[in-house]
């Protein structure tokens, strides 16, 4: 008699084995809804949850809209945002540092393009008070960016679509700015040594919250260090498993 074959669980790979400084998933645990999400929780541990007061200004969640039929957080591009408790210094490093996230572009922004002067009034996915770091979306493309300002500026992007989702990874490692979408090849640009200052963080909200953008994120990682290939290959993983491989 053949013996019975045995079944093999695959492990998931978990984002905390990699100390993140803020992890927003948007899994219902995670979630707090009022008029709509009141309060993204921060799953990393260090307590930086995203709050909105204002019902007319939470962003909507859908618990199936994601890739995968994952659940996703929604902003209307009019005044949805959320504001957290943690400021720049309590995210990245100035030394180095990692934004992974699934996010799609609802509508087409209206502002400047990534080589205008201006570029940092634009609309953003997460941005600081004081505009020192910011992954924003420029007009002509549409185009999602990373900049930098502080002792030296840069920023890095590619093209995106309106209505499609994208994994985009935004990584410094202490020289290099690089933005990465899905398979694509990174894009980089030199920076040089950045600054690290205190503006309190926002979602969906350009740093005066003079603009807001159309958006839906799915998950959002960031590190306060330039995590190594091994540790991105790891977060691969983690992605694939829960939102499939097709943003990879």
């Amino acid at each position: 008699m053949r013996a019975p074959l045995m079944r093999r669980r695959l492990s998931v790979f978990d984002p905390l084995t990699l100390s993140p400084t803020l992890w927003l998933p948007s899994d219902a645990g995670a979630i707090t809804i009022a008029t709509g999400v009141s309060q993204w929780d921060d799953s990393s541990g260090n307590g930086y949850h995203f709050t909105q007061g204002t019902g007319g200004a939470q962003p909507a969640h859908n618990a199936t809209g994601g890739p995968n039929s994952t659940s996703i957080v929604t902003s209307d591009g009019t005044d949805d945002c959320l504001v957290s408790t943690a400021t720049l210094e309590n995210v990245i490093d100035a030394d180095g540092y990692m934004i992974d996230m699934i996010v799609k572009l609802v509508a087409a922004p209206d502002f400047y393009d990534s080589n205008d002067a201006n570029c940092f009034n634009n609309e953003a996915i997460i941005t600081d008070s004081a505009a020192y770091l910011e992954v924003a979306v420029a007009k002509t493309g549409p185009r999602l960016q990373c900049g930098h300002f502080g002792a030296a500026q840069g920023t890095a992007g590619q093209t995106i679509a309106t209505g499609t989702w994208y994994r985009v990874r935004f990584m410094y490692d202490g020289t290099d700015i690089s933005a990465k979408i899905g398979s694509a090849s990174p894009v980089t640009a030199t920076v040089g040594n950045v600054a690290v200052l205190t503006g309190t963080m926002s979602l969906f909200k350009q740093y005066l919250g003079a603009t807001f953008v159309s958006a839906a994120l799915a998950e959002l990682i960031a590190f306060d260090y330039a995590p190594s290939a091994g540790d991105r290959t790891n977060i691969d993983s983690y992605y694939t498993s829960k939102f499939g491989p097709g943003l990879l």
